[in-house]
């Protein structure tokens, strides 16, 4: 444990911790309220002034999604946070973390409550503010540490993480050009500090059906009912799920307005988590199948969407990474198991780059997504120990990152 020394003191460092986890979990910093966003990046670049880091700031690009009313739009996102220390050195790391929740400012859960000594309940406690003073407080170990001159860091955190990195994901090829490996501040799988292993990629689509307005007392004949086609395509498209390895939701459906009007609009919104690469395609070419089928005599129907995160398999560089990090987390006693998850993160990303990455090293906690997300508050010292004693063994030569 040469390591310990240098570790050790993060513990005296919770209150500080779980003071700023309040503060930030109480800025809304929902993907689409950008006031927010930037609030809270101001305050992530007050905290890294610390470390003497080179600061970049990054406009994205907008990326294009169709409103309820069936138009293509763009939309604008917060703007991504880069942090560097020491592009030189022998050994590269990249640490990444979002700052956007997936609640915004009108949403109800805006506020933390103790619920007990170790359980903190709060709007991106887990996922991922939490996460963020993890990868913080273990840099802040590195920086003080006689190791860190062998490696080298950057920091990539995002504000559209929670709406598929649909914007920031063009950044990441020149982000990687140079990096060993990558380590993602999700939170770990449960409460208890497990790690994801693989995972399913995913994709959105929308669906619309123009068809023909009458009078419903007058004219009904003479109109198309857009829902009723729609409801026969959605019938088809998920009777796709008789695949198992392919998840077809269909999570949203629009379409109508006056009772006495034959509806000539109606949409429908879909996501698909894939576990092979060859899913895509097979999803495609059914949809594309279906719709062709389709008897379109007097409809328009047209499909917006894309793939945007590919599976994440564990090839031989990430199985080694993820035993790298298990050793060094049981040398703080630490059980960290590997389970399989069909949720995606900027994780798959990475991988797809072929940047082998664990990406649940952050918090310890559960229910993220629902006003139930809650924090076990003493994983904040514990998880910010074991990434800083993972970059100190990495400084060390310790993994071989050939």
């Amino acid at each position: 444990m040469q390591y310990l020394e240098h570790i050790k003191w993060i513990a005296q460092k919770q209150p500080e911790m779980l003071e700023t986890l309040i503060k930030w979990a109480e800025i809304n910093s929902g993907s689409q309220n950008l006031p927010g966003i930037r609030q809270m990046q101001t305050q992530i670049k007050k905290l890294y002034t610390n470390l003497n880091v080179t600061i970049h700031e990054y406009a994205i690009s907008p990326y294009e999604i169709i409103n309820d009313q069936g138009q293509l739009i763009k939309q604008t996102v917060g703007d991504v946070l880069c942090l560097q220390q020491r592009p030189e050195a022998k050994y590269q790391i990249l640490l990444c973390g979002h700052c956007d929740t997936v609640f915004d400012e009108h949403h109800p859960f805006q506020q933390v409550t103790q619920l007990d000594d170790n359980t903190l309940q709060g709007p991106g406690v887990a996922d991922m503010k939490g996460g963020l003073l993890v990868m913080y407080y273990a840099l802040l170990a590195l920086e003080q540490s006689p190791y860190k001159d062998q490696i080298g860091w950057q920091v990539f955190i995002n504000a559209d993480e929670e709406i598929g990195s649909l914007s920031s994901s063009e950044l990441l090829p020149a982000m990687v050009e140079n990096v060993d490996a990558a380590f993602v501040y999700e939170p770990a799988m449960d409460d208890t500090g497990t790690l994801a292993g693989t995972r399913k990629g995913t994709g959105n689509f929308t669906i619309c059906v123009k068809g023909k307005s009458a009078h419903v007392g007058r004219e009904f004949s003479d109109g198309r009912n857009a829902i009723v086609k729609l409801a026969e395509l959605i019938t088809q498209i998920h009777a796709l799920n008789q695949n198992h390895d392919m998840i077809v939701n269909v999570g949203k459906v629009l379409g109508g307005d006056a009772l006495n009007r034959v509806p000539d609009f109606a949409m429908c919104k879909i996501n698909i988590r894939t576990t092979r690469m060859e899913d895509e395609k097979k999803f495609i070419d059914s949809l594309t199948n279906i719709i062709n089928q389709s008897n379109q005599h007097d409809f328009k129907i047209t499909i917006h969407g894309k793939f945007h995160r590919k599976p994440k398999q564990l090839d031989a560089k990430t199985k080694q990474l993820f035993s790298f990090v298990q050793a060094q987390a049981a040398q703080l006693e630490l059980n960290l198991p590997i389970k399989a998850t069909g949720g995606c993160c900027d994780g798959n990303n990475l991988s797809a780059l072929g940047i082998a990455n664990v990406d649940t090293l952050g918090v310890r906690g559960g229910h993220i997504h629902t006003s139930d997300e809650y924090i076990k508050i003493n994983s904040l010292v514990e998880r910010a120990q074991l990434s800083a004693l993972i970059l100190m063994a990495i400084a060390s030569g310790e993994l071989d990152l050939g």
